[in-house]
């Protein structure tokens, strides 16, 4: 019902099979998004950027399904245009973030190059690093006050779905 009542209000993104309040602690995160903040200054309104989530490990006995990412603190000023999975062997490894074309700068990865595994089911065995890795791409709309915070994951083991949070920061710094 809580699922039903927050997509009403428009303020979340729920896969379809993810709708769960149950947290899970099958996994834990790796990587610089757990301790520090990412981010670009002198952003401006209709730019686009990518950040990614922490790598994941699945530290429990069973198989994770992975089903959803979401973004859980989007401040006003930044629309959510939607998430991607890339694996770091098809990326050149674990790439934190990026600009999108028109907000690319030299040395910016082209992540519409990349295989999307979004929508593909995937799962990561028992004790594993994934080398799949969550993005979510942004749109800048107009002024940024706060950062945004917070990465969900969503995923099934042995059938029931979860939801687990891991800190994330990122900045998109207005210019004045």
């Amino acid at each position: 019902m809580l699922a039903l009542l927050l997509a009403a209000l428009g303020g979340c993104h729920m896969p379809a099979g993810a709708e769960s309040d149950r947290q899970g602690a099958a996994l834990v995160g790796a990587g610089p998004q757990l301790h520090g903040t990412l981010g670009f200054p002198d952003v401006r309104p209709g730019q686009r950027y990518r950040f990614s989530y922490p790598l994941l490990k699945n530290r429990s006995k069973e198989a994770v399904e992975f089903t959803g990412l979401r973004l859980l603190h989007v401040p006003a000023g930044v629309k959510v245009l939607g998430y991607n999975v890339y694996s770091d062997l098809g990326t050149d490894g674990f790439l934190l973030s990026g600009r999108e074309p028109g907000s690319r700068a030299s040395g910016d990865p082209d992540f519409s190059s990349f295989h999307d595994y979004y929508k593909k089911r995937y799962s990561i065995k028992p004790g594993v690093l994934s080398d799949k890795y969550g993005s979510v791409l942004l749109e800048v709309t107009g002024r940024v006050r706060h950062h945004l915070t917070g990465c969900r994951v969503e995923y099934k083991q042995q059938g029931v779905a979860y939801h687990q949070d891991f800190h994330c920061e990122f900045a998109l710094d207005s210019a004045e």
